[in-house]
């Protein structure tokens, strides 16, 4: 059994809610105006609301298994290598997406930012920044994020709020996008960004008994999704539509155009810090939690070991894809098929175990 030590529901809380509002840094927001037009502000809310329901189905499976994390369930309830199979997967999907964040992180300074600095340069130090708080574990992660979560929260309000002299209310329009049948379609598959709530069941021996699990998991839904869909309100009036599906790094661009007199200038620099510590943040909390996962599964009681070889895989990764393009065809894969994994993996463990009839120790 891992010791990964006691976190309290502040911690855990702003873990989840900054792992998940790192999206609205990156490309996020661009490819979902692309596809719900002036629609992509209530669009997050009904992903945001998806995820809930999918968090339900998290919450009973974990209810009917108490003392259980979620790979020993999936082991219960499909079997020992079926389990760890579907364990293995999850853990894979979120490797993957680490791998992700760090790649958009890094293409977007080189574009804006550090044009001359090789990029695995970057995503050295970057990695690095997630090493050691992995090295010293889940406490050391929550602690940091405890740490810094009132920091990155008030850092994308202020830039939202300072650039209110720019926003056009009519850029609203037309309120609908490309059609509510769209926009309701499209939020409801793009609830895995909100999945990773699913991450709390993997922590759920570290977390104080299952009516705070419930609690931090819907709060953290909620709290992300109005952040999320409040950016995205906010970076909708700010361009018109042919506009606002061609920023690269939507929030940046809102930050680069806050001017006030002569000297409060080069907000972007504001936004930078935000955005790479709530990314280094979430690359920590993934690659804990993918190192945790393997080792459940092949019964290791120490995961530091695998720390290394998981970094190196973590960082090849970041490093194999291949140009931006290629980038935002995986981050929309991601973001598409994410569910699958999220949220599709926990509810066939639930409907296996009540199929089977399986609960409690088994």
């Amino acid at each position: 059994m891992i010791k990964e030590g006691k976190i309290g529901p502040y911690e855990a809380s702003g873990l989840i809610i900054i792992t998940i509002i790192t999206k609205v840094f990156l490309s996020s927001p661009r490819a979902l105006a692309d596809y719900v037009g002036t629609a992509s502000w209530y669009t997050s809310i009904i992903s945001a609301l998806t995820a809930a329901l999918g968090f339900g189905f998290i919450y009973f499976l974990i209810k009917r298994f108490p003392g259980k994390d979620l790979v020993h369930i999936l082991q219960l309830a499909l079997g020992r290598l079926p389990g760890g199979i579907f364990s293995l997967a999850l853990g894979g999907y979120l490797l993957f997406n680490a791998a992700l964040i760090s790649r958009e992180l890094i293409e977007a300074l080189k574009i804006f930012q550090y044009p001359l600095t090789p990029p695995d340069f970057i995503l050295l130090f970057l990695g690095l920044g997630a090493f050691f708080p992995v090295y010293l574990g889940l406490e050391s992660i929550s602690r940091v994020a405890g740490l810094w979560f009132y920091l990155i929260i008030f850092g994308l309000l202020s830039l939202l709020l300072l650039a209110i002299p720019l926003y056009d209310v009519s850029n609203l329009f037309p309120i609908l996008g490309y059609g509510i049948k769209r926009s309701v379609g499209h939020g409801i598959v793009r609830s895995s960004a909100y999945g990773e709530v699913v991450i709390l069941a993997l922590l759920i021996n570290s977390l104080q008994g299952h009516g705070h699990f419930k609690r931090i998991g819907l709060y953290s839904i909620a709290i992300s999704g109005a952040l999320i869909s409040f950016s995205l309100l906010c970076y909708t009036m700010f361009e018109n539509y042919p506009v606002l599906k061609e920023n690269t790094i939507p929030i940046l661009s809102v930050a680069r155009e806050i001017v006030y007199g002569r000297f409060f200038t080069r907000f972007e620099a504001v936004y930078i810090f935000v955005w790479t510590l709530s990314s280094a943040v979430a690359i920590a909390i993934y690659l804990y939690s993918t190192i945790t996962i393997f080792s459940k599964v092949i019964n290791v009681d120490d995961y530091r070991p695998l720390i290394l070889p998981f970094f190196i895989t973590y960082y090849s990764i970041s490093m194999f894809i291949p140009d931006f393009s290629s980038l935002m065809l995986l981050v929309e894969w991601s973001r598409e098929y994410g569910s699958l994994f999220l949220f599709g993996i926990p509810l066939i463990g639930f409907i296996f175990s009540l199929v089977r009839g399986i609960k409690g120790g088994g």
